[in-house]
């Protein structure tokens, strides 16, 4: 028998399953390769037969087809230098990918049944004395352009922000994707801002988005890329108002002017 027993063998692949391996159910086991070519969700495998998991194995497979037809017209980036890309949308076919993670699932812009900005923060009164870390941020000015979004508590600074992106029941099994919009062990203020800004853009998509669809539109990436190129200069300077206003900084408008002009 062996100090752990027989030896496990995978009934999808005939591989070793290995220590950490998954029970079936009718005796049968799983491996850990085959475990990564199933959907991200949980799994009860206890319950699930080999016809199960090769059912599920088709579920994944065709999902990962549609990351091949992905076309991402809008993008979202977190970071100062917006170099971090966040999350990706396909308004056409109403998909989105969480692009921080790259790991290629994609998920459907309609099965969003909740979406919010989830931070973290820490009390730290002495180095905020010493530093003036983050004072800005506690600033009523800077919060009237974010009124969704949650306040860091007075006296307290930021040490993480997440998007947390809320599911109905899908294929894929996933109920909650959370992306980090705060990247990075050494931040400073552009990567706070980044982050509202990240999040507050979202925020104004998926609400322009069921518009749209409540209209009847399948989505507002014709609209808004229509509504950009009939008159891109004055969008612009309503950008660089921001930037003269301390809203938005000059890197994050040399971002958004790249996108808005496509070049």
């Amino acid at each position: 028998m062996g100090l752990f027993g027989p030896k496990k063998t995978c009934s999808i692949c005939g591989g070793k399953v290995g220590f950490f391996g998954y029970d079936l159910s009718g005796n049968d086991h799983l491996c850990g390769n085959c475990r990564d070519k199933c959907t991200p969700g949980q799994l009860d495998f206890a319950s699930m037969s080999v016809d199960d998991i090769r059912k599920n194995m088709e579920v994944a497979e065709a999902n990962k087809a549609k990351a091949d037809d992905f076309q991402a017209t809008k993008e979202f980036y977190a970071g100062s230098h917006f170099d971090k890309p966040i999350l990706f949308v396909d308004e056409e076919n109403g998909w989105f990918m969480n692009a921080a993670k790259g790991d290629g699932w994609v998920y459907n812009l309609d099965d969003i049944t909740y979406y919010n900005m989830r931070i973290n923060t820490s009390r730290n009164e002495e180095e905020q004395k010493e530093k003036g870390f983050l004072e800005w941020l506690f600033e009523p000015d800077f919060y009237s352009d974010f009124p969704e979004l949650p306040k860091v508590p007075d006296g307290e600074k930021l040490t993480g922000a997440y998007l947390t992106i809320r599911l109905a029941e899908n294929e894929l099994g996933v109920d909650e994707v959370e992306i980090d919009v705060f990247p990075g062990f050494f931040t400073d203020e552009n990567d706070v801002r980044s982050s509202y800004l990240c999040c507050h853009d979202f925020y104004t998509f998926m609400q322009d988005y069921r518009a749209g669809q409540r209209s009847g539109g399948r989505g507002t990436a014709a609209s808004r890329k229509d509504e950009s190129k009939e008159d891109p200069v004055e969008l612009l300077k309503k950008l660089h108002g921001l930037v003269e206003a301390g809203i938005l900084t000059q890197e994050e408008f040399e971002a958004k002017k790249k996108q808005i002009l496509e070049i």
